[in-house]
């Protein structure tokens, strides 16, 4: 909590997770539950203390799991939630995550909190989980290893015919058996000429041989996440023209990821470390894939953490921010040729002050 409220203008948080589907990320870094949906539930955090007001349905679960810092309040009353709002938070500065919470909802907690004034903390949410502990680095290594153990178990299941669904079902099932909790976001399989479409989402497109695969996947991991992805040839015809091209597009984009790698460590601008990935790329082959790079479609790399995408720090020409020892990042170059067919190599990258290595 003292990450969070570092330079923070507010004297308590609060948060609220509208419903079942979307938790808001922040509730899991502040609470550290894994289990439990918490719908409608309210977390109010101040600089030594966090209060969960909770229904049946959860309360056991929040008991039994609570960090020691944490009240768990049961509510049986609707008034119940006023009351204790306002006990917590009156004549305060109140922060809210705007980058989640609906106008609705702002409206009610200015309303029911009797705050002295509402801010907003989303930004101060980001500059907290920038820089990962050693735990999360530890949980991001995990997820990191699920992934990569369940991209090669999937690999050696692979069977022409089988479809982008059917891989998908598979991978997710592996990650399970490995301990992961579940994936870290909806996975993205894609064959043959779908790989050029960055975010195509698995259909029925059958596997045949002699043609890309593309798995760009990722587990969860105790809330922190991972991704992953590998492009490989299945049963690869090597005297056909077809794969000489997709080997050398996949010979240039491990180059160009390894190029990234080498000048990263604290301090370095991400508009260098992208700069460094592209113009490997595009010098390729006297520029045969400069029209077809990575730059064109997306940026190097995200920041990885709570959330898959963890912020908005990246790495890109068109920011001048600098990386920072115990960072988190995605590695991920490409080439998209349409109609042809993609490639694309990532990994999870941690910054070191001396360097940078692959999770």
């Amino acid at each position: 909590m003292n990450r969070v409220f570092k330079d923070s203008k507010a004297d308590a948080i609060v948060l609220i997770n509208t419903n079942t589907n979307e938790q808001d990320p922040n509730f899991s870094y502040l609470t550290g539950f894994t289990s439990g949906l918490f719908e409608q539930n309210i977390l109010i955090a101040t600089r030594k203390s966090l209060i969960l007001l909770t229904n049946a349905l959860e309360y056991e679960n929040a008991k039994r799991n609570r960090p020691k810092e944490m009240r768990v309040v049961l509510m049986t009353k609707s008034k119940q939630f006023a009351t204790e709002l306002a006990r917590a938070c009156k004549g305060k500065t109140v922060g809210i995550n705007g980058f989640y919470l609906p106008y609705s909802y702002y409206r009610k907690i200015k309303e029911l909190t009797k705050a002295k004034r509402v801010v907003d903390v989303a930004s101060d949410f980001y500059r907290a989980r920038k820089i990962k502990d050693d735990e999360e680095i530890r949980r991001i290594h995990i997820a990191s290893n699920i992934t990569k153990k369940a991209i090669k178990e999937t690999q050696r299941d692979l069977k022409e015919g089988m479809s982008e669904r059917d891989v998908a079902a598979r991978f997710e099932y592996i990650i399970i058996k490995h301990g992961a909790d579940g994936s870290a976001f909806p996975s993205c399989i894609q064959f043959g000429s779908n790989s050029a479409l960055p975010h195509h989402m698995p259909d029925n497109t059958k596997l045949k041989p002699n043609s890309i695969v593309l798995l760009d996947v990722g587990a969860r991991y105790r809330n922190y996440c991972a991704d992953v992805t590998r492009t490989f040839i299945f049963k690869p015809d090597k005297r056909s023209e077809k794969y000489k091209k997709m080997k050398d597009m996949q010979d240039a984009v491990l180059g160009s990821q390894a190029a990234a790698l080498k000048i990263t460590r604290h301090g370095v601008s991400g508009k260098d470390i992208q700069t460094a990935a592209a113009d490997f790329l595009n010098n390729w082959g006297k520029g045969r894939y400069a029209r077809y790079s990575f730059p064109r479609f997306h940026e190097l790399g995200h920041s990885i953490g709570i959330e898959v995408h963890d912020g908005p720090i990246n790495i890109t020409t068109k920011a001048d921010n600098k990386v920072e020892e115990n960072m988190i990042f995605s590695n991920e170059p490409g080439i998209y040729i349409v109609g042809f067919g993609g490639i694309r190599i990532e990994d999870d990258m941690l910054i070191t002050k001396k360097g940078a290595r692959f999770l």
